[in-house]
């Protein structure tokens, strides 16, 4: 099915739309990503858009992957990239970061600014190139300012991070709060911010 992509043409396009169907996920995916090597974005944005809500992780994954290699656009194309920001899926984030990145739209911001704290640093780094990038957005710089306020603690720590010196002056009080983060480092400091 992937050969198809490499080496068919426009006439490869029915055959690997009517594979997008198959019942086998395997088959879904593998069409996904031969749509994306064909080089035809109007015969991948019909199967594609669909593909990247499919339930198997990894239809979803190489569908996010086509719809960029294709170069897709559109308001239907930046929500369907969207969505994986919080997929649990780990591929699948970077995906959704990637696919946001190449659009150049943040998405979803309350879920772009929560990967600041995702576990992962493949996530969380990809997550911080776009805040830096759109900062000078109004969402954007509402949400980053909201979790630094009250986001949990490693997103909170990142966002502070990212805001200039200006912004984080206004945020003195909101840090305070932060000392109830269950955090070994904070919970030794307690008895020093609270001693003077």
């Amino acid at each position: 099915m992937k050969g198809l992509g490499r080496t068919g043409g426009a006439g490869y396009v029915r055959v690997l739309t009517e594979a997008a169907g198959d019942p086998a996920p395997r088959v879904r995916a593998a069409a996904a990503l031969a749509l994306g090597r064909l080089g035809n974005p109007a015969a991948g944005s019909e199967v594609l858009l669909p593909l990247m809500e499919d339930a198997d992780p990894r239809v979803r994954r190489r569908a996010s992957v086509a719809a960029r290699r294709l170069g897709l656009e559109g308001p239907a194309v930046t929500e369907a990239s969207a969505r994986p920001l919080s997929d649990p899926d780990r591929h699948l984030r970077i995906n959704a970061l990637d696919g946001l990145a190449a659009l150049g739209v943040p998405g979803d911001v309350t879920a772009l600014a929560a990967l600041l704290g995702d576990p992962d640093s493949t996530v969380w780094g990809r997550a911080r190139s776009p805040v830096n990038r759109l900062r000078d957005d109004t969402a954007v710089r509402a949400e980053v300012i909201s979790t630094a306020r009250q986001g949990p603690g490693t997103a909170r720590v990142r966002a502070l991070d990212l805001l200039p010196d200006r912004c984080t002056e206004q945020l003195l009080d909101s840090l305070l709060t932060g000392r109830r983060w269950p955090h070994t480092c904070c919970a030794a400091s307690e008895p020093w911010a609270t001693s003077g």
